[in-house]
This record gives C-alpha cells, structure tokens and sequence, in this order.
C-alpha cells in the first residue's frame, strides 16, 4: 500500500492530500495512476484471495468477496442453525460451540460473540446493532462488523455500515464503509499506516457509474451546462474559471462586453489579478481573448480590451469572393498575420471630407496615413485624420491640397 505522496510532489508534507490554493501557488494534489493502481491491485487482490474472477460489468465483487472470507474465517466453527434440533421450547441450541460464544439474539452486543443472522452465521464480532451509533471509528475491534452507525467520529461522513480488518499485532488493519440508505450508493475505505502509534490514513471514496466524481473533486476545469446571461465582466474571480457556452447571437451583446455579436463558447482560466477569458465564435472559429488589467475588484473588472488572435486556418467569409482588379486605385488585402490592409485617392470637395473605406473593418481601424498628390498649386495647410472609424474617415483639407493618397490598417 502506498499514500498518495508516495507517486506525486503535489502531496503535503504527511504525503496526503491538499486542495491547494491558487492565491499561494499551493497545487492541488494530482491523483496519479501509480496510486489509483496500488488501491486497484489491493481490491483485485481482495476478490481472488476469496476465487472471484474479476467481471468488469459486476460492481458487487468486492461486497461478495468479503462476505466470501469472512465466512470462511468462521466455518467450522459452529454448525448452522439449520442444522440443529429445537428443544421442547422451539429454542435452537447451536450445537458445540460454547453458549458464551454465541450470540444470544440479534440485540446482543457482547464482544468476542458470534453473530447469528437469521438462521446464518456471519461475523466474529459484533460492535453495535440496528439503531445504535459508533462513537469512534478509531476504536472499532479487530474485525468487527458495525450496522447503521451516524455521526461517528473518524467516520468517512455518511451513515451506513463498516467492515474491519486487523493485520498482525493489530496493525496494519483496514476498514470498508458502505452508504446506509443507498443514496449515491457510496463505498469508502481507509488503512492503517501500521506504525506504532496506531494512525490511520485517511478515507478514501471509491466513484463508479452509480456515484460519479464531481469535477471539483478531482481538480479538474468544471463545465457550465447552463446557458450564458451575465455580463463576461463579472465573471472574473477564481470560481468563475470553467468552461462555458452562449448558443444564441443575439445573446453575445454589447452590453454583456462581449467581443463579438456571435454565439460561440467561452474559457475562463485562472491567471494574474483572477481569471483571463478566451471566447470562440462558434460559426467560424475565431478567437478573442482579453485580461485583467489589475486585482479583481469583485464585481466587474478592471479588463483589458478583447483582443482577436489572427490565424490562416480560419477563412473570414467576409473577405472572400471579392475581385481586386476593379478597386484600381482604392483596394484592400487580407495580410497573412490576420490583418487588413486598405489603400484608396481621396479628392477633396470641401475642407472637411468624408472618405468611405472600400470595406469597413469588423473591428478596429488601427493606423491611417495620408501623402497628398501635388497638382501644381499652393498648399496652405498640413492635411490630417478626423474622427478615424471602422467605416471610414473625415479628410481636413484646405483649398490648395485637392488630392491626396491614404493607406489604412486594421482588423
């Protein structure tokens, strides 16, 4: 047997488990296959010690393994009650076996007493019957058998019943619980470290197709399964980080601060100040991702801007399909980072003039320049940008710089 520190550096100081703390880097403990196999090859062991073949769609075989060796640890000790005559009273005396051996009833508690089970015998030693509780799972007799305890102490925190198993000298023991009343059908157990001082590890629940591990149990990046309808900047502390999804267009708004008018699915992940996020566009796979520009204030931010991640595997149908021979002098192109380039000649008709791009930007007009075409006349001003958009821009001109080229970018 092994603790689970014996196969991860993620274990505490005992070499047992901690849930971690991303505030202080603490990880959490990894549950690697090293240490799932030792308590695999431990329960294999259980069932062929007792002849069970191993059967992949059976989840009873440990149950039936250990009521197999536990009836084998007493055969022979005693004759069955099926076996005996009744006395002129209708009692069953159980044959050779000592009177202060046996227990008298199904209520009898006695340690060191054979428990009689409806006509069958079962285990050496009873601890508590129906309707009583265990005080102390540390104190449970060598091989004991407990029904119904509640509220013990050391107990893996359900009611149900529990299975001892004692090593040599009283080391080395095991103990088994099972779920009392079947809810979630849970089954833990804990061993004996076997030093001297009598500690026990830690309880440990198995998880199966009737009791499934939660992602939270396991450290893992939980799922959402509820649609989106917040606003992303309130999703910006550590229980915020999973994964999460908006099927609807029309729920990716503006006023909700997403990137972009279009369903798709969203990552949260911890990182500096609290999370960042990653949102996916569902139609075409593009990406947006964007972080905290400090600490959490606990409600809403402070974000940065979304920014899009350029890729060549995503094509934009937007751009697609468009003949750049008829544009001339007024043109755009695609970059191979992901960007857009345009390019156009302006003519003046007054001094503010209003210059429409030969597409708008899905996002963000980054740079706009201007180089003005001499055509002989005096040139009163400095020519500049007014009021830059996604669309287009205002040309401020004086009378002298009728012409002029520009060249923009953006995404």
């Amino acid at each position: 047997m092994q603790k689970i520190g014996s196969s991860t550096n993620t274990a505490d100081a005992n070499g047992e488990f901690t849930d971690g703390d991303p505030q202080t880097q603490i990880p959490c403990t990894w549950v690697m296959a090293a240490w799932l196999n030792t308590l695999q090859r431990e329960l294999v062991h259980l069932c062929e010690e007792a002849g069970i073949t191993i059967d992949p769609n059976d989840d009873t075989q440990v149950y039936q393994a250990i009521a197999a060796l536990l009836n084998t640890s007493v055969e022979g000790m005693v004759k069955t009650v099926n076996e005996q005559e009744p006395d002129e009273h209708g009692n069953v005396k159980l044959g050779t076996a000592a009177d202060a051996d046996i227990q008298t009833s199904k209520d009898d508690v006695t340690a060191g007493r054979v428990l009689v089970n409806g006509g069958a015998l079962a285990l050496r030693t009873v601890l508590a019957g129906a309707g009583r509780a265990i005080t102390d799972f540390d104190g449970l007799p060598a091989n004991s058998v407990s029904f119904g305890y509640s509220d013990a102490t050391h107990s893996p925190g359900f009611t149900g019943s529990v299975l001892d198993f004692s090593g040599s000298s009283g080391r080395y023991n095991a103990q088994i619980a099972t779920q009392y009343n079947g809810s979630g059908n849970r089954i833990a157990f804990r061993t004996h470290n076997g030093d001297a001082a009598g500690v026990w590890n830690p309880w440990f629940e198995l998880f199966h197709t009737g009791h499934l591990q939660t992602a939270a149990e396991t450290g893992a990046m939980p799922y959402f399964g509820t649609a989106l309808n917040v606003d992303l900047n309130t999703l910006g502390a550590y229980s915020a980080a999973g994964v999460h999804y908006q099927p609807s267009n029309a729920g990716a708004t503006t006023a909700n601060h997403y990137p972009i008018a279009e369903a798709g699915s969203l990552v949260i992940t911890p990182s500096a100040y609290g999370c960042q996020q990653e949102y996916t566009t569902f139609g075409d796979g593009v990406k947006f991702v964007r972080g905290l520009a400090g600490p959490w204030n606990g409600v809403n931010g402070p974000w940065n801007d979304w920014k899009e991640i350029p890729t060549l595997a995503v094509a934009d149908a937007r751009y697609q399909g468009k003949s750049q021979a008829s544009l001339a002098k007024n043109g755009w192109r695609k970059t191979a980072d992901g960007y857009i380039e345009q390019w156009g000649f302006i003519s003046r008709t007054a001094d503010s003039t209003h210059i429409t791009f030969p597409i708008a930007f899905p996002h963000e007009c980054l740079n706009i320049q201007l180089t003005l075409d001499w055509n002989g006349s005096f040139h009163d001003q400095n020519v500049y940008v007014q009021t830059p958009a996604t669309t287009g821009f205002n040309y401020i001109a004086g009378s002298g710089e009728v012409r002029a080229y520009f060249r923009a970018i953006g995404h």
